[in-house]
């Protein structure tokens, strides 16, 4: 009776078809429709465009919950009956089998419990996961196909820039993980074994020998788990290293401001640095915001940023970039909450709520009758800086 040994001989990720092998008729019916729900969830995606967008998300709820609900389901089914036939697999066997194959029970605790999590987390999130991955992506293309299927077939080559590299990338995580289960077999056997003889061994004061041989059991399989994990966040720190902010810098730049004296003035700014600039008042604390807001442009030298002049740079995106405070800020002749919107056009209500307490104006402006709704009749200044934004 080697159903046991047979399943330890196994391959790891050698089949997916094994892993729906404790299956039965209502787990099949369950599959199908959390399938089809998987489908239904990936392929509404690139359809966030369409005019009624209302019935669209009702439709994705009902597909992402069938997906959810499903799987989830199935997987517990399948999980609880793989443990119990695990079990009597294991039950079945010769006294011998455990004297010869068997090291401890700490493996077969292992076995029951941790092997049947994996198969419950592969039916419950992997599958559907990859299913609805699988169905977006060509869901993409096939809308993409329909609407510009020139540029679409000038872009399906890239495609294989992503998938190759993924399929590299995964049969090598797949040798890791199984190697890493491998090796947190052995540290489970270690604590098992000092925790049923505690006794034993608090009585030899064998608590550091203990601790000394569990941390190397798992040495091995903490640095094969850091490469593995730390793959994907080296991809994500290199892409985003492509889009690192920049530096500002004012390089030998002259205000032609018209109640100052033109001075020439030089300054550079790291990214991530915060710079403090502090002098007395008409030493050129505001000219410097100005020229960074391109309120007027230097009469020599240039103000760059990340080595770009902002002169070539689109002054809106350029604005939108900054946020300025002013000494004495302006309320215009409507209400406080389009003055607060003026910084940010998109802003939601709840982000107009935050800026105004980031400002410490939230408090007075909800005593208000109308609160944001509250009406200035004519332009007016400001001893609150409600204009955060």
């Amino acid at each position: 009776m080697g159903g046991a040994a047979d399943a330890k001989k196994a391959p790891f990720g050698s089949s997916l078809v094994s892993v729906f092998m404790h299956a039965d008729a209502a787990d099949v019916a369950l599959m199908v429709l959390g399938l089809v729900g998987a489908i239904g969830d990936g392929v509404s995606t690139p359809a966030m465009n369409a005019r009624n967008l209302v019935f669209l998300a009702l439709g994705c709820w009902v597909m992402a919950f069938l997906e959810g609900y499903c799987w989830s389901r199935t997987a517990e089914r399948q999980a609880s009956r793989m443990r119990a036939r695990y079990l009597a697999a294991v039950l079945r066997q010769d006294v011998e089998y455990f004297d010869l194959k068997v090291g401890s029970t700490a493996e077969v605790i292992a076995s029951v419990s941790n092997d049947s999590l994996v198969v419950q987390d592969v039916l419950s999130e992997k599958v559907p996961n990859f299913v609805m991955n699988a169905a977006m992506f060509f869901g993409s293309y096939a809308v993409a196909l329909a609407l510009l299927w020139r540029l679409t077939l000038v872009a399906l080559p890239s495609v294989l820039l992503l998938i190759i590299p993924g399929f590299m990338y995964g049969r090598i995580l797949i040798g890791l993980a199984r190697r890493i289960r491998e090796q947190y077999t052995r540290p489970g056997a270690v604590a098992e074994q000092a925790i049923s003889s505690v006794r034993t061994v608090y009585s030899f004061a064998a608590e550091r020998a203990t601790m000394a041989q569990f941390s190397a059991a798992l040495e091995e399989s903490r640095c094969r788990r850091s490469c593995s994990s730390s793959s994907p966040a080296s991809c994500t720190a290199a892409s985003s290293s492509a889009s690192r902010a920049g530096s500002g810098s004012s390089t030998r730049a002259r205000a032609p401001s018209p109640s100052r004296p033109s001075r020439r003035f030089c300054l550079r700014v790291p990214a991530g640095r915060t710079a403090a600039l502090v002098g007395s008042s008409g030493s050129g604390k505001s000219t410097v915001v100005a020229l960074l807001e391109r309120f007027y442009d230097p009469l020599g030298g240039e103000v760059a940023l990340d080595g770009v002049d902002i002169r070539r740079l689109r002054l809106k995106w350029l604005r939108a970039q900054m946020g300025l405070v002013s000494q004495e800020p302006a309320l215009f002749a409507t209400s406080i909450m389009e003055n607060i919107l003026f910084g940010k056009e998109d802003a939601t209500p709840d982000e107009v709520t935050a800026a105004a307490k980031a400002a410490n104006a939230h408090n007075f402006i909800s005593q208000l009758p109308q609160g944001y709704d509250t009406q200035f009749l004519s332009k007016v200044k400001s001893e609150y800086p409600i204009d955060y934004y």
